[in-house]
Formats: C-alpha cells, structure tokens, sequence
C-alpha cells in the first residue's frame, strides 16, 4: 500500500443521500445544505522526497516509517487556491506514509482562526464541533496517516486579498511518533480570499444524529481487549503476528456474534504512534484516556481507521464500543499507507 499511496493512488469517494445531498440549495426537508459544488474542496496531504531531476525517491525498506521533506497538496507542491467570501466545506485526507499534520487555519501574520468540524472518515457527525471549543482549546485538528477530517471555514468575515494558508504546526522528524506542536509550522495551501458572494449554504446545528446507546446494553456488551505492541521490530497484537495467508483461520484474533454489542478495549503499547484498522463495522467512541472524546456522543467507522480521537498512539488507549451487524474479524496489525 505504501509505495502505490506515494505515487498517487490517494482520492476521494464522495458518497450522498438525501441528508448529505451535495446541493446547498436543495429544498427537501432533510437536507443539511452543507457548501456544495466548487464550494465542496477535497484535500490530500502528503510529504514526499525529490530528487534534483524531479523524480520520486521512496525507501520500501524504511520499516520506522517513511517521511517526506516536500509537502504536496492534491499532487501540488504547497499549492494556493482562490475563494470567494462566503463557506466552503474542505474535506482533507492525509495520504502520508506516516507524518501527522496538526493543521491551523492562519493569516500572513501567523493569527489563527476558527473553523468548524462537520465529519471524519465515519461520515457526518452527530453535530458540529466548533474549532476551537471548551472541550479542545487548540484551534486546530489533529489527523493521522489516512484518516479524513472535514471542517467547514466561512471566509465572509475576511477582506478581499486577505492571504489565508491551513498550516502544519506539528513537529515531526522520526517517522516512528510526531513531536511537539510549534508555535509556527509549515504553510500547506495558501487561500487567497476574493469577492463575497451569495451565500445559500449553511452548517445546521445537528447533522445525522444517532439514537444514545442504553446502560442496559453497555453493561449486556461483550468486553474484549486488544494490546498493540512492537516485538522484534514488527507489529503484534495481544502477542500475535499478522499471519495474511491464514488470515481467515490461524490468524483470527476474535468472531464477533451479530446484533450483540461489544466494548474494544485497545491499548497501544507505547513507543510508536499510528492509526489501528478494523473493517466492516461501524463504532462509538466511548472513551479515550478515560476522557470522553470531542463531540461525545459520535459516530465514527470501523471501515478504515479508528478516527481522530481514537487512534492508538504512544501514551494513549481507546475504549470502544463495536455493535456487530455481522460476524467480523480482525487480523492485520499495521498497513503502510
């Protein structure tokens, strides 16, 4: 997976229904209008290295994760884009191999500013999550190796020629865990702010709401835990090797039973920071350090990534809770992007 995300296989599916319909002027009476059309940017982020002839250089045996030291922003080496005073929706994805980006929205003169958080890789939250909040004063989001983090920014409070850029603060230079977050960081993508213009999107107050889950059923849930470690440089869970060829059978870490609801206990091992994948199934964030997550109660995928608030890292564990719609199982410990 590494090398094929590197030389470009990063994009987007965007998936629509009637809630999320993709046209801000649509009059049925469960569209959100979210910013849609040219107002609707996707964003992939990704480090890479290049040689003086312009071409790729890429370590596949770099095994303590591969970072870049040029930032591409959609193929674009820190490209800029023209917007219009009003909102616009930005879905970004970090397509790195394995760099974090703590990502600010900033002026020329290194001001931040808010923006609001609409959805992860999950989809659409419960509702939005002001940038910055109570709960998280940083105004800034945080998004791993492949996870997605979609924020709304209305740029209709800017003057005409104002230079905005979403900037990484976060310091990284082992591929293994980022560092400390910099009072300055590194200008991804300048927004060059233009004419103001109408207006008819909106970011409601609730967005796909999800019925509460019941003290009855967290506490019939099934508790299960799963330890991730690195032993002789590779990465095992509960003290087990990914095992593709059997990974139906030898290699099976768990069966879940369908419609029974199950509480993951995941519990990373220290020493290197990186999102956990488990497929097919949908989750709830319960806990994260024994703190509820921003935004709780949300709902978030187990497809791809567990999301912004629970992947596992050097000194963090997630709680969660799984309700199985089918039997799933779990075998793959880490995949490079």
């Amino acid at each position: 997976t590494g090398p094929n995300v590197y030389r470009g296989l990063a994009g987007f599916f965007l998936v629509f229904d009637e809630i999320d319909s993709g046209d801000e002027t649509d009059p049925g009476s469960q569209a959100l209008r979210l910013p849609s059309g040219q107002f609707d940017v996707p964003l992939v982020l990704q480090d890479k290295r290049v040689d003086a002839n312009g071409k790729l250089i890429y370590d596949p045996l770099d095994h303590d994760g591969f970072l870049g030291d040029t930032f591409f922003v959609n193929g674009a080496v820190q490209p800029f884009l023209y917007v219009k005073r009003r909102k616009y929706r930005f879905r970004f994805l970090n397509g790195s191999n394995a760099r974090f980006y703590r990502i600010f929205l900033t002026n020329e003169d290194f001001k931040t500013f808010p923006m609001t958080q609409i959805a992860t890789e999950g989809g659409l939250l419960a509702r939005p999550i002001s940038i910055p909040s109570t709960e998280s004063p940083s105004p800034s989001f945080q998004i791993a190796p492949a996870e997605r983090v979609e924020v709304v920014v209305d740029f209709s409070s800017f003057s005409k020629g104002t230079k905005l850029f979403f900037e990484n603060r976060l310091a990284q230079d082992d591929g293994r865990k980022p560092g400390d977050v910099l009072s300055r960081g590194t200008r991804l993508l300048r927004l060059d702010v233009g004419e103001a213009v109408d207006d008819p999107s909106q970011v409601p107050a609730y967005l796909r709401p999800f019925a509460a889950i019941s003290a009855t059923d967290l506490a019939a849930a099934t508790r299960k835990e799963f330890k991730f470690e690195r032993t002789d440089g590779a990465w095992a869970i509960n003290g087990r090797f990914a095992d593709l060829e059997h990974a139906l059978t030898t290699s099976v870490l768990t069966t879940s039973v369908s419609k029974r609801g199950e509480i993951w206990h995941l519990d990373s091992g220290g020493g290197w920071a990186h999102p956990v994948h488990i497929h097919l199934e949908f989750m709830r964030i319960l806990s994260r350090d024994g703190k509820l997550p921003p935004g709780w109660p949300r709902r978030t995928p187990l497809s791809l990534e567990l999301t912004l608030a629970t992947w596992t890292s050097s000194s963090s564990s997630g709680t969660t809770r799984v309700p199985s719609s089918s039997t799933a199982t779990t075998s793959s410990t880490r995949t490079c992007e």
